[in-house]
Formats: C-alpha cells, structure tokens, sequence
C-alpha cells in the first residue's frame, strides 16, 4: 500500500509498534459505507459506487500501523 515510515515527535518516544493485516469480506453496502470513509471516495464515479452496493461480497485486506507513544 503505502511506505511505512517512522514518525519522530519530538518529545515522544515510541513505546510500541504493531502492525495488524487481515483480510475482509464485506456485503455490497457494508463495502460502498467504507469507500465513503477513505479519499478515494470523492474520486469513485457513480457506477463504481454502485457497482460496490450491487456485490454480494467485496474481499479486501486491512492494514493498520498502530504505534504507541509515551512522552519523555
């Protein structure tokens, strides 16, 4: 997807550091919602939104960075 890159904040030093991938299965409109929570939502034409709603399943992986930081 994207390059992982490590956040430095100053004053902070990371604690933790997970990384969480699984894959998905979603209902049409279970999936068409999630588009409308990305930026790719405003770029999606018509059709490909409801092309999304029309699925019976919509397969798709996760992947989350989750970090964790303490300051000091």
């Amino acid at each position: 997807m994207h390059a992982e890159h490590d956040e430095q904040l100053e004053g902070f030093s990371c604690e933790l550091a997970e990384s969480l991938v699984y894959p998905m299965a979603l209902p049409g409109e279970q999936a068409a919602n999630l588009l409308q929570m990305t930026p790719f939502a405003w770029r999606a034409s018509p059709e490909v939104q409801q092309g999304l709603l029309d699925m019976a399943t919509f397969a798709c992986e996760t992947d989350f960075a989750i970090r964790l930081y303490r300051r000091g």
